[in-house]
């Protein structure tokens, strides 16, 4: 009976501590060009979120709506890449908090 609660005890530290360490991202993507006098929200736009590490690969993807927002949840603390539709590429540093806003991300087309 004792290994039992032990158990239980050790699973909900475990469990309690990865969520706490995980950061939900959210940002935006504007875009601008030859024919845009300003920058505009990016619709549409594929921004994925690698791992520097490790052969980066992909650990989240999201398709960004009118409002050229994006958001990612559960992401651990790390260096990672930010892409916008596999051509613009941001260096970030995820910190361990609940939510980590991205300054707005420019991309020229």
């Amino acid at each position: 009976m004792k290994s039992r609660w032990l158990l239980a005890i050790i699973c909900c530290f475990f469990f309690g501590t990865t969520a706490v360490n995980a950061t939900d991202l959210r940002g935006r993507v504007d875009a601008t060009g030859p024919y845009a006098s300003a920058p505009f929200p990016l619709a549409k736009a594929t921004v994925e979120i690698k791992r520097q590490d490790s052969g980066q690969s992909v650990v989240a993807s999201y398709r960004t709506g009118r409002d050229g927002m994006y958001y990612f949840r559960n992401i651990q603390p790390g260096q990672y890449l930010l892409v916008v539709n596999n051509s613009l590429s941001v260096p970030i540093q995820v910190s361990a908090k609940a939510l980590q806003d991205i300054g707005p991300l420019l991309f020229r087309y």
